[in-house]
């Protein structure tokens, strides 16, 4: 190796540690990584600080962790609902929802509602979620139409064969190891 490749290759790895420095910096005074007006954080800045919480790590930590992990839109997020007949579903989260005089539901859809009032993430729905006292959900598909993730549903018995496939049919680089987690 010459010295200037390794000169470029040792000011790459100082400026990777910036970074990470910089995201548990973010960590330590109660910001949440990847949401700072710089723009997106590294994969790398986020593995420490995934790596930083742990089971009994302080709430605000947890509760900063979760939109590392699953970003979405942050300008709305849906909410679940549940029917008394037992229909369920997510829908826009409103400030105005079921609000007297304001929310005329459900003679006017939402969709066509003057006083549509979208809810943006907050640390509050995220503690009130991983509390389990609501249920919430992430809008992967940002407003300039690209993801951080992407979900999948698979079923049925094969489901770990249908992961192991899905892993090894990813063309593009870099992608996080998969992640798996079993839903309702």
């Amino acid at each position: 190796m010459t010295q200037d490749k390794r000169i470029a290759a040792l000011e790459a790895e100082c400026a990777k540690l910036r970074a990470e420095n910089e995201a548990l910096r973010a960590i330590i005074h109660g910001e949440r990584p990847g949401r700072t007006a710089a723009g997106p954080v590294e994969r790398t800045q986020l593995q420490a600080a995934e790596a930083s919480v742990r089971h009994d790590s302080p709430t605000a930590d947890k509760v900063a962790l979760f939109p590392s992990l699953f970003r979405g839109r942050e300008d709305v997020y849906p909410l679940r609902w549940e029917s008394k007949a037992g229909r369920s579903g997510y829908s826009p989260a409103c400030g105005n929802e079921w609000l007297p005089g304001i929310c005329e539901k459900p003679r006017i859809k939402c969709t066509d509602c003057p006083h549509r009032a979208l809810l943006a993430v907050s640390d509050d729905i995220i503690y009130e979620h991983l509390c389990g006292r609501r249920t919430f959900g992430v809008y992967p598909i940002l407003q300039d139409d690209t993801t951080w993730f992407v979900a999948a549903d698979l079923d049925g018995s094969s489901w770990r064969d249908d992961i192991d496939f899905a892993t090894r049919q990813r063309r593009c680089d870099p992608v996080d190891p998969a992640s798996t987690a079993e839903a309702r």
